[in-house]
């Protein structure tokens, strides 16, 4: 239920700034707290719990009761403290204890790292260099804002293509080495934020050849496997450097992998009851409508993109409420947690 709730506030959070962008609501909010909670609770509550529990296939010891108790009132925390004063002292709190805690899982994780030959080993390289851009993201956020914002994206990337990335490959059974996913994601974090120069868009380029690889030389089914392409081909292109790495650019890329590929791949071990498969094309179709708007917004477009893309996030949103509310009470998470 926690993963459901989860998945819900974030979806409708970011619905509803699509629609506030699009000029077709105005709520009291503050529309930046608006979107730093959306952000954090989509990596804190729905992210990083799914990717336990496909390290929980892998054999790695999910954290006790107690300490997701603990985690699940440090992401509330962050979540209304964001809401309420964005990068104030409830934030900072709430976000220092979740990162704490991140550390247990990753520590019973480096036994991974002797399997370079699997995805999995990049997770915790991925992991510990996102949690080092922490405390300089604390410190430039004063100082330097605008390079703040970049270590923002590049810590958020780094759990992205670092940690949800190989992870979602490993579950999905796809070959590819974590000796060489961990540093690709690594520069190619880098390459969308705080270092957009050559040397990092190479790693970015890397890593889109990798994941192209490992889905054509494995078997996958032609949904993931179009998603999973098209993910490849985006970070190509933004290698390149022909198509600019603005905001919207950027946060379509984030969307498309985390509610596209990633999602689908870590269903199995959160889902009871999995959806039939046209109607994961139905998902697939919504989130492109979403992320393909924000790329128009990226290049230009008019007024048409901002509806576009609060229709995919709706669209989205209704999927995911539909799925869970046809999910029998006590979810395939909830089962796993309690072993």
């Amino acid at each position: 239920m926690a993963i459901a709730g989860a998945l819900l506030v974030t979806l409708t959070l970011g619905a509803g700034m699509r629609w506030i962008l699009a000029g077709r609501w105005m709520p009291g909010w503050d529309f930046g707290h608006l979107r730093n909670a959306h952000s954090h609770l989509g990596y804190f509550g729905l992210v990083m719990p799914l990717v336990w529990l496909a390290w929980r296939g892998a054999g790695v010891a999910l954290p006790g009761r107690r300490t997701l108790w603990l985690y699940a009132a440090a992401v509330i925390l962050t979540l209304f403290g964001f809401l309420s004063g964005g990068y104030g002292p409830a934030a900072i709190v709430g976000s220092s204890l979740v990162a704490a805690i991140w550390l247990l899982p990753a520590w019973r994780l480096r036994g991974q790292l002797r399997r370079w030959d699997r995805p999995l080993g990049a997770a915790l390289p991925g992991l510990l260099s996102a949690l080092a851009c922490v405390p300089a993201i604390g410190l430039l956020l004063r100082s330097d804002p605008s390079r703040g914002q970049a270590l923002v994206t590049t810590f958020l990337t780094l759990l992205l293509l670092g940690v949800a990335l190989p992870t979602a490959l490993d579950a999905g059974r796809l070959p590819a080495r974590g000796v060489e996913l961990a540093p690709a994601a690594m520069l190619g974090a880098a390459a969308l934020g705080i270092w957009p120069a050559w040397p990092a868009r190479i790693g970015l380029a890397w890593l889109a050849l990798l994941v192209a690889r490992s889905v054509w030389s494995g078997a996958v089914n032609p949904r993931l496997r179009v998603a999973w392409t098209t993910v490849a081909l985006a970070l190509l292109v933004l290698a390149s450097g022909r198509l600019a790495t603005t905001r919207p650019v950027l946060i379509g890329l984030i969307h498309f992998v985390l509610l596209g590929p990633v999602l689908a791949s870590l269903s199995p071990a959160w889902l009871r009851r999995q959806p039939a498969e046209w109607a994961w094309w139905l998902e697939l179709l919504a989130v492109a409508l979403l992320a393909g708007s924000l790329l128009a917004q990226g290049l230009g477009a008019a007024a048409w993109s901002l509806d576009a893309s609060a229709t995919g996030g709706s669209l989205v949103l209704a999927w995911w409420a539909l799925v869970l509310a046809w999910q029998p009470l006590g979810g395939a998470a909830e089962q796993r947690w309690r072993r």
